[in-house]
């Protein structure tokens, strides 16, 4: 992997600060990337001959890694028909699935386990663009309407619950910080070195 030059280029001039040589990050690329005072960072020196000598100060900030709450749903289907599936595979044949997908960005997994299906769907902030998803009693309602919907397809569905969970992902900063955290509640995004 390739490291890649950001469009936010800026020029500025070491100071002594105490003992020490400072360099003053501007605003744009601290709010680009999400700095903050007090982070830990990864300082080292880099240089290249082709054939002139250059050298570069590189200021490793680590992997970016955003966790965020979401909402989720269980369905458990007794005794699947095997009609259900593609041929010769465990994945199903569900249109009210991929609508969940395509409505909501819903994430959606199955699992099946000798004569049950679970059928798992987690609403993801970070798939949609303004970062809101359905919660609480909606994630429900949605929930309640699917089992309804493979119910009247004339399958057992002998259970459902909601549920809550924390995803964590590694991104760029910049998608975070131009849709802002205030878009969502709980979220907690940071550098790991």
């Amino acid at each position: 992997m390739e490291w890649h030059e950001d469009t936010t280029l800026f020029s500025a001039t070491i100071r002594l600060s105490g003992r020490s040589l400072v360099l003053t990050i501007p605003k744009p690329l601290a709010r680009r990337f999400m700095l903050k005072d007090g982070q830990k960072v990864t300082v080292v020196g880099m240089w290249k001959e082709t054939p002139l000598f250059e050298g570069m100060i590189g200021i490793y900030l680590g992997r970016f890694k955003v966790a965020i709450p979401a909402d989720g749903f269980e369905l458990l289907v007794e005794n699947p028909p095997k009609s259900l599936f593609i041929e010769g595979s465990e994945n199903l044949k569900l249109q009210e699935l991929q609508d969940l997908v395509t409505k909501y960005k819903c994430y959606v997994t199955h699992r099946v386990d000798e004569q049950e299906l679970r059928i798992r769907g987690i609403f993801n902030g970070l798939n949609q663009p303004s970062m809101i998803t359905p919660a609480g009693k909606d994630v429900e309602k949605i929930a309640k309407d699917l089992m309804n919907k493979l119910s009247k397809k004339g399958l057992k569905v002998v259970g459902m619950k909601t549920f809550k969970v924390e995803l964590e992902r590694s991104m760029d900063p910049g998608l975070i910080a131009r849709r802002g955290f205030k878009d969502i509640d709980g979220i907690k995004a940071e550098w790991v070195l």
